[in-house]
């Protein structure tokens, strides 16, 4: 799934809830930053997810989408 298609995603998944949407978006940001620096999107996906928003990710059971950013 590319960034675009994942805030497509997250407008359309969570319309109402600007907390959720904001904070996995922030994790899909630092991806693109990293990627953007020529990280791999390996090392990207670890970074953006680094600490607690692993946890938090995994609270919201979005983990998987976001390891799937390519």
């Amino acid at each position: 799934m590319t960034l675009a298609q994942y805030y497509a995603y997250l407008n359309t998944t969570y319309p109402n809830d600007a907390i959720k949407r904001g904070e996995l978006a922030g994790m899909a940001y630092r991806f693109g930053l990293y990627q953007t620096e020529g990280f791999p999107a390996t090392t990207a996906r670890n970074q953006a997810q680094f600490g607690k928003r692993a946890e938090r990710a995994g609270a919201m059971n979005e983990s998987s989408n976001i390891g799937g950013l390519t």
